[in-house]
Order: C-alpha cells, then sequence, then structure tokens
C-alpha cells in the first residue's frame, strides 16, 4: 500500500499502511486480574515496535509504559483528520517516535501504532423499523453511560443505523457479555423499530481461545505421527 497514491479524505481513519496493532490478553476479566498478563504484552508491544522501527517504519507506542492511551496517541497523528476533505492528506505526527524516522513521516507507509489494552470485542447492532439516527445515538449513550464502553451511531444503509460498540474490560470492571448489551440496545429502541442484526467483528476471546486450543492439539497430533 502506497498512502500517498490512496483516495482522499480517507473512506475511513487512518494515518498508516500497517495503522494500528495491539498486543491484547485472551481474557474478558478486569485489569486488575490479568496484570501479569497485560505487562507481557506490554513487553510484546514495544519489541515488536523496535523491531519494526528498524524497518525503516515509523512507530508510536501505546498502554502502560507508553503512558498514553490508543485514542490519546492518535490525537497525537493526523488518524481523524484524515477523512476531512479540508484536511492535508499527509500522514504527520506531533510528537517524537519512539522508534523509527519522524517526524517529518515518510508518506508512502505514514506510521504505525503499536501497543497493548485489554481485549477490545467489537460488536456491531444494526438498527431498522423506522429508528432515526437520534434515537440511536440516545441507545448508544445509554449504553455508554451503563457498561462504560466505547461506542457510536452511524448511518449504515438506506433506512438502516449501527450502533458500534467496544467492549473492553477496565479496572473494577469486566468486558460486558454482548448479550447484555444487545438487551439494553433492545431495551432503549422506541416501540415501532429493532434490532435487524447484530454480529462481532472477529473474535471473542473465547473464540479465539477455542481456535488456539484447536490448532495447538492438531500441531501436536501432527508432531507425534
Amino acid at each position: 500500500v502506497d498512502l500517498s497514491l490512496e483516495p482522499h479524505p480517507a473512506p475511513h481513519p487512518r494515518q498508516g499502511a500497517v495503522d494500528m496493532i495491539a498486543f491484547m490478553p485472551l481474557s474478558e476479566d478486569r485489569c486488575e486480574a490479568i496484570e501479569a498478563e497485560l505487562a507481557s504484552c506490554d513487553a510484546l508491544a514495544w519489541q515488536f515496535g523496535e523491531s519494526l522501527g528498524s524497518h525503516g517504519v515509523p512507530v508510536l507506542m501505546y498502554g502502560s509504559r507508553a503512558r498514553r492511551s490508543l485514542l490519546e496517541t492518535r490525537r497525537c497523528t493526523s488518524f481523524f483528520a484524515s477523512v476531512k476533505q479540508d484536511s492535508p492528506r499527509e500522514s504527520r505526527a506531533s510528537i517524537p517516535c519512539d522508534f523509527g524516522p519522524g517526524p517529518p513521516v515518510p508518506q508512502r507507509m505514514g506510521l504505525s501504532i503499536v501497543g497493548s489494552m485489554p481485549y477490545v470485542t467489537n460488536f456491531n447492532i444494526q438498527v431498522g423499523g423506522g429508528a432515526s439516527l437520534a434515537d440511536c445515538r440516545s441507545v448508544a449513550s445509554r449504553v455508554r453511560s451503563e457498561f462504560g464502553v466505547q461506542v457510536m451511531a452511524l448511518p449504515h444503509a438506506e433506512g438502516i443505523y449501527e450502533i458500534g460498540c467496544n467492549l473492553q474490560a477496565a479496572n473494577g470492571k469486566d468486558s460486558p457479555a454482548t448479550s447484555a448489551v444487545l438487551q439494553a440496545v433492545e431495551d432503549g429502541l422506541p416501540s415501532h423499530a429493532w434490532v435487524s442484526r447484530s454480529y462481532v467483528v472477529g473474535l471473542t476471546p473465547a473464540d479465539a481461545l477455542s481456535r488456539a486450543t484447536v490448532g495447538d492439539e492438531r500441531v501436536r497430533g501432527e508432531s507425534e505421527e
């Protein structure tokens, strides 16, 4: 990917050809219950960030060692401005990169953000039945208040809005179950509206662990034959 040849404004926020890499424990437990796992992920992230930077890629780190979150790190780049018509197309950073060159940032590759955080389950809920964007934003606010997660409501297709949720554990709370979030959305919608579809983008921690276990057993079985 050559970012200098990509459309501007971007159809989705970006600041790098390899935009973001996250190291996350496969757990939905609250942060204090997985401190060792989070520390291991942070160490791996810094090793990877250094390696990526050694190949000439500008890298900004986030997480406990960097003392800034993913959101705070993205605010130090052109990530959010990349979707605006009147913004410069160049990928840029307002703070020094932790590894690799920049700023200024090589425009062909942009810059990569690398770090660690609790697992994020991307859960999307599509709403139909004549609900308005205001209705869905009201429900999103309710979900945000009840569960303390990142959530937004956006137009999806004609007559359909999508409520996108980043379900994540934090200090003092586990990651909320998708079923609980779905119920909260259904309860908050007007009587004429309904959920037409709900789905997870990628894998939940349980799904990822299940696949890893199956893959490990398959490898062991092949090595024993």
